[in-house]
């Protein structure tokens, strides 16, 4: 069984893999959920050891530059510009279905966008070979992931003022747990896709837990 990591110490794992898979994404990215990467450099910055009112100061600044609303229009116009690919690509409806088609996007309802950007996840995992003819790239649902994790955060700095130091524990824990689902994610497919190179698969996988 593994034993659970200091917070700083996820975080370093993390670097050290987002650092590996510079060299091998081509490889890896077929093997891995879409955005799992894009996911792990949002989830890092908040495992820092600092205060929390430097915590704050930094989540705040980073609120400041994208709103609530500009993150949700951008993911919102990015929606339906995958989603007007596949339909002038002529996708069969199930998969226009899948994706979202006919379900309105409105930045000002949040929950209308994140499950639009879901959804478009999950089209693209079920019929990647018919999204990829209509011209969409692994590098789209890279961009719909991020623009979701930072109207995420955004909605999550709003409520962080609010939050007592026993909430900022469990919220920082969860955002922990994400990373080292992704670490964990990330190594499973570099020891598949990278198996005729056990020295490489061993520095993935010394980035792992430790087991008791």
């Amino acid at each position: 069984m593994a034993t659970k990591r200091k917070a700083d110490e996820t975080k370093r794992a993390g670097q050290a893999i987002l650092g590996l898979t510079d060299k091998d994404k081509a490889n890896l990215e077929q093997r891995l959920p879409a955005g799992i990467l894009a996911g792990l450099a949002a989830d890092l910055p908040d495992l820092d050891d600092s205060a929390d009112a430097q915590k704050t100061a930094r989540v705040g600044k980073r609120a400041a530059t994208l709103t609530q609303e500009e993150v949700a229009t951008r993911l919102a116009r990015k929606l339906q510009d995958l989603r007007d690919a596949g339909r002038i690509a002529g996708l069969p409806r199930e998969v226009l279905v899948a994706m979202g088609v006919g379900k309105a996007l409105r930045p000002g309802v949040v929950r209308t966008v994140t499950s639009g950007a879901d959804a478009m996840i999950a089209a693209y995992a079920e019929h990647t070979t018919a999204l990829r003819a209509a011209g969409v790239l692994p590098v789209d649902l890279e961009v719909v992931s991020q623009l979701r994790l930072q109207l995420q955060s955004a909605d999550e700095v709003q409520e962080n003022r609010k939050l007592t130091a026993k909430e900022k524990t469990a919220l920082r824990n969860r955002v922990q747990a994400r990373v080292e689902d992704a670490i964990a994610r990330v190594v499973a497919a570099a020891t598949l896709a990278l198996a005729d190179d056990p020295v490489r698969v061993a520095s993935y996988r010394a980035l792992l837990p430790r087991s008791k």
